[in-house]
């Protein structure tokens, strides 16, 4: 699919408002087999991430490609129950992921510099069919906020087959190279949602373990 950019077509909300879509009709028009990057951190698009769960059993063989590797995630836990029939689970960064997680699924790491992943979506050495992301509104010239997270996920956006937006109006306007046009997203999901945050770490109540592993570290050491 080419995405049309922006100069291509005449009065912008006219073609905006014609690509709006439900989140359940939007996320249908993912292909079995495809390659799925979703939106990183705070900035996840969380109905779209829903619907794509809910609609598992439509799809054989999805990869779903993630910065962290998170075990409390609706797909996750989905490539668990499914043996990954439904969905393959490549991420950056372990995270909290396990290694026997890893290794009893189809569930990839593949360790990368985070400055480097973006030129490995634009040379399409790692081709990205679908972008799932979270945008703000757009302003008087369509152009929207990738907002509180944009790392990796803007040379997603511009590299991918297709970008599918939820619009949030919860999310804010941020100024730098965080912006995309509407004109390179079809469809868009108009959808208010509650932006993911995190809460402050703990400490840990025995220290012992953590200086455990590291004085075993010390002893590889040449």
């Amino acid at each position: 699919m080419t995405i049309k950019r922006r100069g291509d077509r005449g009065y912008w909300p006219d073609a905006y408002v014609g690509k709006r879509q439900s989140a359940s009709r939007a996320i249908h028009r993912i292909k079995r087999g495809q390659r799925v990057f979703i939106g990183s951190s705070c900035g996840e698009p969380q109905a779209l991430v829903r619907e794509l769960a809910a609609q598992f059993e439509n799809f054989t063989d999805l990869e779903i490609v993630r910065i962290l590797s998170l075990e409390t995630t609706p797909l996750t836990d989905i490539a668990d129950k499914t043996a990954s029939q439904s969905f393959n689970i490549r991420s950056f960064y372990l995270g909290s992921g396990k290694p026997k997680a890893l290794s009893r699924t189809k569930r990839f790491i593949t360790p990368i510099n985070l400055s480097a992943i973006p030129r490995l979506f634009e040379s399409r050495q790692l081709p990205i069919h679908v972008a799932l992301i979270q945008v703000s509104e757009p302003d008087d010239f369509g152009w929207m906020s990738l907002g509180v997270s944009v790392d990796v996920t803007i040379a997603a956006a511009r590299s991918a087959d297709m970008v599918i937006a939820q619009v949030n109006p919860r999310m804010p306007r941020v100024m730098g190279r965080s912006f995309i046009h509407v004109d390179e997203v079809a469809p868009n999901v108009a959808m208010a949602t509650c932006l993911r945050s995190r809460r402050g770490l703990t400490s840990r109540e025995n220290p012992r373990p953590a200086a455990h592993e590291i004085r075993g570290l010390d002893s590889l050491n040449p």
